[in-house]
């Protein structure tokens, strides 16, 4: 508790207000360590992450003068952080979660025309005024000082991002990406839409053709945690093979488009298959978390 009078007024009162409050050096750095730590890795911090993790950082912050990017770089950069037990706790925040995967598909956002600037900011606002708003949250809307409230509301914290609303507009939100929709803006139409083949592509045909293989690696692509091997035979089955039991099935099938690529029947089977496995693992609930 502070309780000082200093008999100053206006921008002198605020710097003694800021020196006060700094003065009080482990409180303040263990309070802004503990909550970049909810930030970024997890919520729940128990007597271990205060020893250990927690006291360090803020002595960090506080012996190079209150700079952050010291404390940042120990985190990021810490065994701790990089921990299999510090993987997939976190529900994605609805920034996570569509910014992430627009990048993670490299779906395309951009007009046809770069000088059509009132268009590409259109396109861009889309994924913030009207999806991420739709999931509660938006840039430039936040609740409070405090932020929103899985960033610091106790006790669900993280899980305060779903609900029965949100989870909804979630999994919309994942499908619309796969089935692609259109935005209009100043006669400019854009398709935003995931390239299935492209996508897959990016791991060299030995991985593509070989169903286990692109299964596996796509999984471990896309979240966060393994699946069990029975899972992961499952959804090779119900989508590369189409419920089919032969490898070869899928080989077959991408060998052919490989070969004759404008073909378009060996194209749409290729794209329907490759649709269905990615669909199926971004509506996991693995996806959700990070």
């Amino acid at each position: 508790m502070i309780n000082y009078q200093s008999g100053a007024n206006g921008a002198n009162e605020l710097d003694l207000l800021i020196n006060m409050i700094f003065s009080k050096s482990t409180v303040v750095s263990q309070y802004i360590c503990r909550r970049l730590y909810r930030y970024f890795v997890y919520y729940d911090i128990d007597a271990n992450i205060e020893t250990n993790v927690i006291i360090p950082l803020a002595q960090t912050f506080v012996n190079n003068n209150w700079d952050i990017l010291p404390v940042l770089k120990q985190l990021f950069k810490s065994q701790h952080f990089f921990d299999m037990a510090n993987r997939g706790v976190y529900i994605k925040t609805p920034f996570d979660l569509v910014a992430g995967t627009v990048k993670t598909f490299n779906v395309n956002t951009t007009v046809s025309d770069p000088a059509n600037y009132e268009a590409q900011y259109k396109v861009w606002s889309n994924f913030n005024d009207n999806i991420c708003l739709s999931m509660e949250q938006q840039a430039g809307t936040i609740p409070n000082v405090s932020g929103w409230n899985p960033f610091y509301q106790t006790p669900s914290f993280h899980q305060y991002w779903i609900n029965t609303n949100t989870i909804q507009k979630r999994f919309k939100f994942l499908l619309d990406l796969f089935n692609g929709y259109n935005l209009t803006y100043n006669g400019l139409t854009t398709n935003i839409k995931v390239d299935v083949i492209a996508f897959v592509q990016q791991f060299g045909n030995t991985v593509c053709a070989d169903p286990n293989q692109l299964v596996t690696t796509c999984i471990k692509y896309l979240i966060p945690v393994d699946l069990s091997a029975g899972q992961q035979s499952s959804i090779k089955l119900s989508t590369l093979l189409s419920g089919q039991t032969t490898d070869g099935y899928w080989t077959t099938a991408w060998n052919n488009y490989t070969g004759a690529p404008t073909n378009t029947s060996f194209l749409n089977v290729v794209t329907t298959r490759l649709k269905s496995l990615l669909t199926t693992i971004v509506q996991l609930a693995e996806y959700q978390l990070m």
